[in-house]
């Protein structure tokens, strides 16, 4: 019985958790809403697991704040309760909203006083939660990613020459990729009681607008400062102690990083322009597009090798795709040409390693061969 369970696959962190597992050859199973809602369903359907991650959430709604309770209180603690019951050893995600913020790097054991329904849920389903060891809890702070919704306004309002942020509201963020693996290692690792996560500094989201200005190479003038339209939201300190993860191995990136990097958004090669008829594609030096007009709104870039600039129009996806795809080719061939040419042994050790690779990887003939070549030089 070592089937994982996630419910909640299309949130983001559901989908982001399921793909890793799936990457690593766990059996895992999936589910959204529709195969499972946590207001309505009985947790009877649900399959045999050994572990499970409840990431599905109702989200709270400021006209009618209680509506969700169903889903985030009533139907979570049935799920996990039945979920125990059966074996299983479960993780649920919680928030630093449990807290108020009184003070920085807030430990576990501090008691809770939140201030805000969503923060007042958790709350309450931590209480019943903490004390059982079949029950791993992970506080989180501000996940970023590219299409959160205030950068995706952002990128909207940039074009009207205004872009409007709050100095009054506060987070430490993380990205998806490190929430992603606290979760995976209080899971696999079966970690109970009260973990936490967060960066290891107060952020304004003035200041993240800030580095968002300076990142698309706009003047600093057009950032204007907006009050925090919830006063419970302002809580000054939101870092959290994260010293259990890390001593558990979990590394976590500097705030600043994160931020630069959910702004840019993870490697995508095909940009779609105004012309639907037309595909971009780009690959910049250091990850930012700097030509105007470039990348279109909603769409970001790879960076393939340093110091490689590729533009070009495609009337098809699949064109465009395979132009990129040629380059890097090119580009392989001319480093194994120069690898020959410096070190044939090294191109002795590349082929044996491709042939050993090849039997054990569904990889193509030219990823076998980039993988090889880096095993060789040090950087896998």
């Amino acid at each position: 019985m070592n089937k994982i369970l996630v419910i909640g696959k299309n949130g983001l962190l559901g989908a982001a958790l399921t793909q890793k597992l799936q990457d690593v050859k766990m059996d895992v199973v999936s589910l959204s809403r529709t195969d499972y809602d946590l207001a309505t369903d009985e947790p009877l359907k649900l399959p045999t697991c050994s572990l499970a991650y409840i990431l599905a959430l109702e989200p709270v709604r400021p006209e009618a704040p209680h509506a969700s309770q169903l889903a985030n209180v009533t139907g979570t603690l049935k799920t996990i309760n039945y979920l125990v019951e059966k074996g299983a050893f479960v993780v649920f995600p919680s928030t630093n909203r449990v807290l108020d913020g009184g003070t920085p790097m807030t430990r576990t054991d501090t008691p809770v006083n939140p201030k805000s329904e969503y923060g007042r849920q958790k709350a309450f389903v931590e209480s019943r939660l903490r004390d059982d060891n079949n029950i791993g809890i992970l506080r989180l702070n501000k996940v970023l990613h590219y299409d959160l919704p205030m950068f995706q306004r952002w990128r909207s309002t940039i074009k009207r020459k205004e872009v409007r942020a709050c100095k009054d509201l506060f987070c430490s963020p993380i990205p998806v990729h490190t929430a992603v693996a606290a979760l995976l290692l209080i899971g696999l690792d079966r970690m109970p009681g009260i973990s936490q996560l967060s960066g290891e500094k107060d952020i304004s989201w003035f200041d993240m607008a800030t580095i968002f200005m300076r990142l698309y190479n706009e003047p600093l003038d057009l950032l204007c400062e907006e009050a925090c339209p919830d006063i419970n939201l302002s809580a000054k300190h939101t870092t959290l102690d994260c010293s259990r993860l890390m001593a558990a191995g979990l590394s976590i990136p500097p705030v600043d990083n994160t931020v630069k990097t959910s702004i840019l958004g993870e490697p995508s090669w095909i940009f779609k322009v105004e012309n639907p008829e037309c595909l971009w594609y780009g690959v910049p030096a250091m990850g930012v597009i700097t030509w105007e007009g470039f990348p279109p709104e909603g769409y970001r870039a790879q960076v393939i090798q340093p110091k490689t600039v590729l533009l070009g129009k495609y009337p098809t996806q699949e064109a465009a795709k395979k132009a990129v795809e040629d380059r890097i080719e090119q580009m392989d061939t001319n480093l194994e040409a120069r690898s020959k040419q410096q070190h044939p042994t090294a191109t002795l050790r590349i082929n044996e390693i491709s042939a050993r690779l090849q039997k054990t990887h569904r990889m193509t003939e030219a990823e076998i061969r980039r993988m090889a070549t880096k095993i060789v030089k040090g950087k896998l």
